[in-house]
């Protein structure tokens, strides 16, 4: 018999990068082998503070956007 296996698992929220062990879920989802990919959606606002080695450890950041609550020039000039 057949195993479902997700191409991709998404660490969401609330807000993720507000987890104080942000990098041990990461990595717990990594060793589970339960994606082979990683995506981790955000409203950005913290993505400044987040370690190099976050960027490392996932395959895909998003940046949630409302219309209602724009961003501000701040967060995209890095």
């Amino acid at each position: 018999s057949g195993v479902l296996q997700p191409g991709l698992f998404k660490l969401t929220g609330g807000e993720p990068l507000l987890h104080p062990d942000i990098m041990g879920c990461v990595g717990a989802v990594r060793r589970s082998g339960i994606a082979e990919k990683i995506s981790v959606t955000t409203n950005g606002f913290l993505v400044k503070r987040a370690p190099l080695e976050f960027f490392r450890k996932i395959d895909r950041l998003t940046v949630s956007w409302y219309a209602s609550a724009p961003l501000p020039e701040t967060l995209l000039s890095w």
